[in-house]
């Protein structure tokens, strides 16, 4: 693994950037090989592959506004990583997903292990249309912490994700019980649906963008002034601070269905952009009280 980096601090500690380029070289990946049949055995684990890592993640920090009445610090976050497989020792083959008819995920050598394929038949060589990667383009945070009037205390967090790809077989579902929202439509003026015509159209009917902006956190505090609470407690209550927070509360996409972020085979490393009608990301509102003697 090769990683490089580089922090600056400028106007005098009021700004900062931080740099780092990582190329991470992964060899004897296990995958399973297959076994002549002779053997008695299917396949047998061997070391199959290697992967190659390479990204990009930058960091700038800044304090926009610094005074006796607010102190705001504000972070953003860019980063990306690519993936491909270097060597691959067995037959390529697809993995993930439910079958190239409904998109699936293709390891070959000189691809992403991400890489979304499916009917129909693109060319001899790739043999399945490539419809995209699972793995988004590039994402970016922002995160600010506001504190004003000397008690209150803001806090944000904005994630934004471009270029990926999810199978999207709700809408699968949803076409064979004739329930899409535009399975009586036209588009093509041939008298019939389009919810009948897209059987014909191969796996890229389930393949979606699923790129995103979503608030993922949301907080308001406020801390009651020491000098009240030692009028009225005496001095037996230090410290009272209340609030209120959120998680997953706005989301912009053009992804049709719930929500981009969901997977029917969870956190798992290939697999992780199918989605068969998924729960969506909680929205949660809590509210909060801590006291301190």
């Amino acid at each position: 693994e090769l990683e490089l980096g580089v922090d600056l601090g400028l106007r005098g500690g009021r700004a900062s950037l931080e740099a780092t380029y990582y190329r991470k070289n992964v060899s004897d990946l296990i995958l399973d090989q297959e076994l002549p049949s002779s053997s008695g055995l299917q396949v047998m684990a061997t070391n199959a592959a290697e992967l190659l890592n390479e990204g990009i993640e930058l960091g700038l920090r800044v304090v926009p506004l610094q005074n006796d009445k607010i102190n705001w610090y504000s972070t953003i976050n860019w980063w990306k990583n690519t993936a491909e497989i270097t060597d691959l020792n067995v037959p390529s083959f697809t993995t993930g997903g439910f079958g190239a008819a409904l998109g699936t995920f293709y390891i070959a050598e000189g691809f992403s292990p991400t890489t979304i394929i499916g009917t129909p038949f693109d060319t001899e060589e790739r043999r399945f249309t490539i419809y995209g990667d699972s793995q988004p383009d590039y994402q970016m945070s922002w995160m600010n912490t506001i504190n004003f009037l000397n008690n209150w205390e803001l806090n944000f967090l904005w994630h934004y994700t471009h270029g990926q790809k999810v199978i999207n077989l709700r809408r699968f579902l949803a076409d064979n019980a004739g329930t899409t929202p535009d399975w009586n439509n036209d588009a093509n003026g041939d008298g019939t649906p389009d919810g009948l015509d897209r059987p014909g159209e191969g796996a890229g009917r389930f393949v979606a963008d699923a790129g995103y902006l979503k608030l993922r956190e949301l907080s308001l505090y406020y801390s009651v002034p020491s000098s009240f609470l030692n009028n009225f407690s005496g001095g037996a209550v230090k410290d009272i601070r209340v609030g209120a927070s959120g998680n997953n509360l706005l989301l912009f996409t053009d992804y049709p269905s719930y929500d981009p972020e969901v997977s029917e085979f969870g956190s798992s490393a290939i697999g992780t952009g199918v989605e068969v009608a998924a729960y969506p990301s909680s929205r949660k509102i809590m509210f909060h009280l801590k006291l301190d003697f």
